[in-house]
């Protein structure tokens, strides 16, 4: 992807409290690149603050502000569930076993105990909705629990006990010009903690793993 655009600022970017940034970034977009992040997924993870501020850092300091407008996707998350009510409520025509929340999403995984929300987006669902909010890239990050483990150590002395949890971070990058996916993948990172429950800690360890990763792997061009 490119640093560098040239276009005419739309009004909609006076929006300055949507910037990732926060207060000392600048009041529009200018001319640079307009990047939208929607972070959705299972309940434990998304109510932990230090896992979403493991996730801004990781996007500021991979996309800086002197090229980068990126902005917490609110309107196009809108735009997005919008879409999502409209198949829910085409599947409930279609559907009569009233097993809708337990269908698998557009990755063939379980929606259990949380909102479906974005669940059955696909790629042009994607793109039409970047379009209608007047971004460049769509930046879609879903977050899924995934297995626990806890391995007891029985020493002579001492008994001591190693938590593992999972997470699951399915990453949708959008060019929204070229209707296609930039970067596209399914990655799981295991956190670790010791002598404790399980806890935000291991899920932020976890996100930190995947965040650093993903972020490696998308390349960002002078040209």
């Amino acid at each position: 992807m490119k640093k560098d655009k040239d276009y005419q600022v739309p009004d909609i970017y006076a929006r300055a409290h949507h910037i990732i940034y926060g207060s000392k970034a600048p009041v529009g977009p200018g001319g640079r690149t307009r990047i939208a992040v929607v972070i959705n997924g299972d309940e434990s993870i998304l109510v932990e603050d230090r896992v979403k501020n493991v996730v801004y850092k990781a996007i500021r300091d991979k996309f800086p502000r002197e090229y980068f407008a990126v902005m917490k996707g609110n309107d196009v998350n809108t735009d997005l569930l919008q879409k999502a009510e409209k198949e829910y409520a085409a599947r409930l025509d279609a559907d009569t076993n009233g097993v809708q929340q337990h269908r698998p999403d557009a990755d063939g995984m379980v929606v259990e105990n949380r909102p479906r929300g974005l669940s059955d987006m696909l790629l042009e669902d994607y793109v039409e909705s970047g379009k209608a909010c007047n971004y460049d890239y769509l930046l879609v990050l879903t977050f899924s629990e995934g297995n626990k483990v806890s391995y007891d150590h029985n020493l002579i002395l001492w008994h001591n006990k190693t938590n593992h949890q999972n997470v699951w971070m399915r990453l949708r990058f959008i060019d929204v010009a070229h209707s296609k996916y930039l970067y596209r993948n399914d990655m799981a990172a295991t956190g670790k903690g010791h002598n404790g429950f399980f806890n935000g800690k291991m899920l932020e360890r976890s996100v930190r793993v995947l965040m650093e990763e993903s972020m490696n792997d998308i390349d960002v061009s002078e040209d």
